[in-house]
């Protein structure tokens, strides 16, 4: 219902937590480009089932397409800046590579780059780790509800060093196991 969806925006927005839809103004240019259709020529269909709401694109398939629902807690400004993606997850993590993660974040901090990255385990999270400890700005996107307990930590630095965290998930979604395909979502939404 309407009542359900204003109370989740509402409970969001006292988290710091607002909603962007793929028709908003406020919605990343960069993610814009993601696809080869017009917002005006397709729709986001919106759905709240058990008190989340969630959205789809009208007649979107398999392939990538931008989400029609961005959850976003902090500066989405950072999205405009000068960027790097940082990609490599979990099946990459050594100790040499969460060093040369971490030597890279904090080069990337002291160079004012922004680190665009997803929050997974290894290599992504301690080049986020690291960004953050040398006062640089991220942009971490999150396949789990923003302030979840597995990542609340990092994610309230990135935000006071005036980066981002977002997230397809509403802060009613329960976490849930991350598979290979929204991983590659996650990584392709970070290097749009």
């Amino acid at each position: 219902s309407l009542d359900a969806a204003d109370d989740l925006i509402k409970r969001s927005a006292e988290k710091g937590i607002t909603l962007v839809t793929a028709a908003s103004p406020d919605y990343p240019s960069r993610l814009k480009a993601m696809n080869d259709y017009d917002v005006a020529d397709r729709r986001p269909t919106y759905t709240v089932m058990n008190g989340v709401l969630s959205a789809s694109m009208e007649g979107s398939r398999e392939r990538q397409t931008r989400p029609a629902i961005l959850w976003v807690r902090g500066d989405l400004k950072v999205f405009e800046s000068p960027s790097v993606a940082l990609v490599g997850g979990g099946r990459w993590s050594s100790k040499e590579a969460n060093d040369a993660a971490k030597r890279l974040g904090g080069r990337l901090a002291e160079e004012d780059i922004v680190a665009v990255t997803n929050l997974y385990d290894g290599p992504q999270r301690s080049a986020t780790a690291a960004v953050v400890e040398k006062g640089g700005k991220a942009l971490a996107f999150s396949s789990a509800p923003i302030g979840n307990a597995e990542t609340s930590d990092i994610e309230e630095e990135i935000v006071r060093n005036g980066g981002a965290v977002i997230s397809e998930d509403s802060i009613d979604s329960k976490p849930r196991q991350v598979d290979k395909k929204e991983k590659r979502r996650g990584n392709a939404l970070a290097i749009s």
